[in-house]
């Protein structure tokens, strides 16, 4: 991410908006602020394969478990259905002995109940460790393929990561507003004497569904596990016993 772009600052007051950088943050914050970050880790969620009759490529994105040697996956290939089988490669493209087959169309807009036949018999995430790729966002990558650009997977897995992730990868799509709060923003918050808690809330598809009712009450909002350590409840209680701002970092922080 890029530590210096651009931060649009609204408020307080009527018609008070102003541009600001990423770098400014710690001067709009005072001391004893409380700064909330959202410290999901982003799963390699993003699979290629192909189907073995036709060679045709296929992708999807793994979403969760549903039971042993089962998941919840989006399928992208042509004319999907029941019954259809993938045989998927390796981050480098090769060839694998993993395959999977749809079985039925779940609830879910675009999602697919898979099952997966794997001889080595690995867990989702370990398995998705070694073969799957970063979930980088469509737009990224339709931009590298018009400009013929090719990233190695470890160096998405690294950049596409906030500096705070902790715990078991989790997510689909990285809680972005993160990724700007680099070692150096978070020291100079830090020298500014803004404190720090953290919440975990993982990232599913609901977040790239648009609102399409005519009143946001009406949308129908997706389920996301999520997380309020009691320190950081204790943290968020104090600041504003003492009058001062909480402070989301980005949409999944608010949520």
């Amino acid at each position: 991410a890029d530590p210096g772009a651009r931060l649009l600052v609204v408020g307080p007051g009527a018609g008070l908006v102003r541009d600001k950088r990423i770098p400014d943050l710690p001067g709009l914050l005072a001391p004893g602020d409380l700064l909330v970050r959202n410290r999901t880790r982003v799963v390699p969620a993003r699979f290629v394969g192909t189907r073995p009759e036709t060679g045709a490529k296929a992708e999807g994105l793994f979403l969760r478990e549903l039971g042993t040697g089962a998941w919840a996956a989006m399928i992208k290939t042509r004319r999907v259905g029941e019954g259809v089988r993938l045989s998927l490669v390796s981050r480098e493209g090769a060839p694998t002995n993993v395959r999977l087959v749809l079985v039925r169309r779940l609830e879910e807009p675009g999602a697919w109940e898979v099952h997966v036949q794997d001889p080595l018999g690995r867990a989702p995430l370990a398995l998705l460790d070694e073969i799957g790729r970063t979930p980088l966002p469509p737009y990224i990558l339709a931009a590298r393929r018009r400009s013929g650009l090719e990233v190695p997977d470890d160096v998405d897995r690294s950049r596409y990561q906030t500096e705070f992730a902790g715990g078991q990868p989790a997510s689909i799509a990285a809680p972005t507003a993160g990724l700007h709060l680099t070692p150096g923003v978070a020291s100079a918050l830090a020298a500014r004497g803004v404190r720090v808690a953290d919440v975990e809330l993982q990232v599913g598809t609901g977040t790239f569904r648009t609102v399409e009712t005519e009143f946001v009450e009406q949308h129908d909002m997706h389920e996301e596990r999520c997380l309020v350590p009691a320190e950081t409840a204790r943290e968020v209680e104090a600041a504003l016993a003492r009058g001062s701002r909480v402070v989301c970092v980005g949409t999944t922080s608010a949520r």
